[in-house]
């Protein structure tokens, strides 16, 4: 952008007012000149901004092949403007109306301003001008070029320059082209009125006339009278074909339009309301579904959403009680009666769709979520090639149904639709039911102990426990906690549950009172630990018990806690004690406790002649005389078995005893 300094400012504008009042013509001006800008025009910017300037394009053109045009930029500091102003022009009554085309580069609205202004005694001095019109990005088409009328009446009888300048900081482009300057519009364009079909099916097309009507007419259609209207592509004539593509009602009109200068757009006619019937839009039209193959194929463009429509929860892609996520786009509505086995699946094979079975009392039911309940959902099938079904394809289970019942098909595109999107839904029935059960849960857990994964016979489905609605893949007995728990798994309106425990595995240990017994003598074995019952090889159920074996014998006791267990063993030694040289007396040598540290109390049934101590190969580690028959013995050995000899004149007895 060319920047005029302000020391040169006076000299250049006094040179362009010359050629001006000379020789330039400032209209019609089409800037189809190898020069510009043309001969009596300046074009300057106000310092901020520098590097894009007014110039012509070929880029594009209502007339001819040029148009004038500046370039978007963006500026540190401030906001650029960019002027591009005419030479002088005599203000008459039959030269007060200005016409010319202007258009943008970019659909977005970039925040850029349009002005024409007027001056009546400077072509460079912005100061002096006034603007007559301002033009903001937010308009239909912006790269459409559009014919825009300033009434500059209020001018007549005065030489002004017309500029024609954009503000903008990283905005959008501007192009003007073909500017005029007349007295007025000769043959007004008018719109008519539209009349044709006032109802009429989704998709199909049907025939509007306009009348009277003159200049050039632009068919557009709205989905309301507030809009926002489109213009219909190719919809120049009348009568003319138009297609309803808008569910509800359609509401059509005509802009009539002039290429004379000065001639005002007729938008006054009345937009003409059709009622477009587009089955499966909403909930209480839906579509009634035969069970079996299907040929239909049901277009999704131009479906509506309706206020508080249900829709499954977003998460799993290829799940079947999720979508990938719950955003509705175009929505279509079927229904179906469910078959004698009450189990069908539901397949729309041809484009992305997602797919929702819902059971409601009422249709409307189907605009709360809490009055409707989600059978299944699928957004993505895993086994799109083997459902012979395009990637992204939606296939769900739908089974443990009523016999005889209707239920709702909830199809949608996973974007917006396109006219390519079309797919058949296919209702397939199946005899068996559908099984909803699964393998891998075992009946009781005993801690610690490693998680279970859980394998169901019909993949997709929802696993849960207990009264949670988390999904979970695996059972955790660690995470479960001991109790007993119920595992649950959902799919296609059906449901399994089974039950387990989880327990941890109790610490057991037993003991006796004697561990050396003669025959005929009992000993006391008692089990302590964390268990809550016992069971023992005896079948006692109690903790302790009472045995009095003939030889020695070992005995088992089982411990158990919610369903786990554990068992341990202990045996009880058994002496005949009748030898010659044994004692023949009942609980005649006794050893507290045993095994011991080398610290213990042997009790003898009275006091003895002598004590002696020797290991398991026969050497004596200690001898003493005891002076009752309860002696305090304390012993340095080392850990293993020993034998405690204890004399009584002839007699001797014979205990083993365990240094630990």
């Amino acid at each position: 952008m060319k920047h005029l300094y302000k020391k040169l400012f006076a000299a250049l504008a006094l040179s362009v007012l010359a050629v001006n009042t000379s020789k330039a013509q400032a209209f019609p001006e089409s800037f189809e000149g190898a020069t510009f800008p043309p001969t009596g025009w300046a074009m300057f910017d106000n310092g901020i901004g520098t590097v894009e300037s007014w110039s012509s394009s070929t880029f594009t053109a209502q007339a001819g092949t040029q148009s004038a045009y500046i370039q978007y930029e963006n500026v540190t500091t401030g906001i650029a403007e960019d002027w591009l102003v005419s030479p002088t022009v005599a203000i008459t009554p039959t030269a007060n109306v200005l016409s010319f085309w202007e258009r943008e580069t970019f659909t977005s609205n970039w925040g850029s301003v349009y002005k024409v202004l007027v001056s009546t005694s400077s072509q460079t001095n912005t100061a002096t001008f006034t603007t007559v019109v301002t033009y903001t990005e937010t308009m239909t088409n912006p790269t459409d070029f559009r014919n825009r009328i300033v009434n500059l009446s209020a001018f007549n009888g005065q030489t002004v320059y017309i500029a024609f300048m954009m503000e903008n900081d990283d905005g959008d482009d501007w192009y003007i082209d073909n500017i005029q300057l007349t007295g007025g519009c000769t043959t007004p364009p008018s719109a008519g009125s539209v009349t044709g079909p006032t109802s009429t099916n989704i998709f199909a097309t049907n025939s509007y006339t306009a009348s009277p009507s003159t200049g050039n007419i632009q068919w557009i259609t709205a989905p309301s009278l507030a809009g926002p209207w489109t213009a219909v592509p190719g919809a120049t004539t009348t009568p003319q074909n138009i297609t309803a593509s808008i569910g509800g009602t359609m509401y059509i009109a005509v802009v009539a339009s002039s290429t004379v200068g000065g001639c005002i757009p007729d938008t006054t006619n009345n937009p003409l309301p059709v009622v477009v019937n587009f089955p499966g839009d909403n909930v209480c039209n839906a579509i009634p579904l035969a069970i079996g193959p299907s040929t239909v194929y049901y277009q999704f463009m131009g479906a509506s959403v309706q206020p508080g429509e249900v829709s499954p929860t977003g998460g799993i892609c290829n799940s079947q009680y999720t979508w990938c996520n719950n955003t509705l786009d175009n929505t279509r509505w079927f229904s179906f009666v469910a078959p004698a086995s009450g189990y069908v699946t539901i397949q729309s094979p041809d484009f992305d769709t997602q797919l929702a079975v819902w059971k409601a009392a009422t249709c409307n039911d189907l605009l709360s979520a809490s009055t409707a309940t989600l059978i299944s959902a699928n957004d993505d099938d895993p086994n799109y090639s083997a459902n012979s079904g395009v990637m992204f394809s939606s296939f769900v289970h739908a089974g443990c149904l009523t016999p005889g019942a209707t239920y709702y098909i909830q199809a949608d595109s996973y974007s917006p639709a396109t006219s390519a999107d079309s797919t058949r839904i296919i209702v397939t029935p199946v005899t068996s039911a559908l099984d909803a059960s699964f393998t891998g849960l075992n009946s009781s857990y005993c801690l610690p102990t490693t998680s279970s994964s859980l394998i169901p016979v019909t993949a997709g489905g929802l696993f849960t426990l207990n009264t949670s609605t988390t999904a979970i893949t695996s059972f955790t007995p660690s995470s479960a906690g001991v109790g007993t728990h119920t595992v649950n798994y959902s799919i296609g309106g059906c449901k399994t549950s089974s039950v387990t425990t989880v327990g941890n595995t109790p610490n057991v240990s037993v003991a006796s009172t004697n561990s050396l017994i003669c025959t005929g003598q009992s000993a006391t074995l008692t089990a302590s630990g964390t268990a809550s019952t016992y069971s023992w090889s005896t079948g006692g159920t109690t903790a302790s018990i009472v045995v009095t074996p003939s030889t020695t014998t070992s005995y088992t006791v089982t411990g158990f806690d919610f369903g786990c267990s554990s068992a341990v063993s202990i045996t009880q030694n058994v002496s005949a004690c009748t030898g010659i040289n044994e004692f023949a007396l009942p609980n005649a040598i006794s050893v507290y406790p045993n095994p011991n540290n080398g610290v213990f109390t042997l009790t003898t049934h009275k006091t003895s002649d002598l004590i002696i101590i020797t290991d398991l190969l026969g050497k004596e580690v200690y001898r003493a005389k005891p002076e009752s028959n309860s002696t305090l013995i304390d012993v340095k050995l080392h850990q293993g078995v020993y034998f405690v000899l204890v004399k009584e004149g002839s007699n001797t007895g014979t205990i083993k005893i365990v240094i630990d």
